[in-house]
């Protein structure tokens, strides 16, 4: 039964369920944790968002390019 909990509590240090999320950071080049990071670094995988950035439809988001 420890050896359950201890397995639950390893994975959910690792990442779990995070590494299915794309890193918010990355997505706009500011992670700095690297491959530290409990999020996704890959972009390919994510979903594209269902609603789009206001400034970047009126062309002034500060994130330009790289704007989700």
């Amino acid at each position: 039964m420890a050896e359950a909990a201890a397995s639950t509590v390893a994975s959910s240090v690792t990442g779990g369920w995070t590494k299915h999320v794309t890193c918010r950071y990355f997505m706009h080049g500011l992670c700095k944790e690297g491959d530290n990071c409990r999020y996704s670094h890959d972009l390919s995988s994510s979903k594209p968002a269902a609603m789009t950035c206001k400034f970047f439809q009126k062309g002034n988001c500060v994130f330009g390019d790289r704007c989700r």
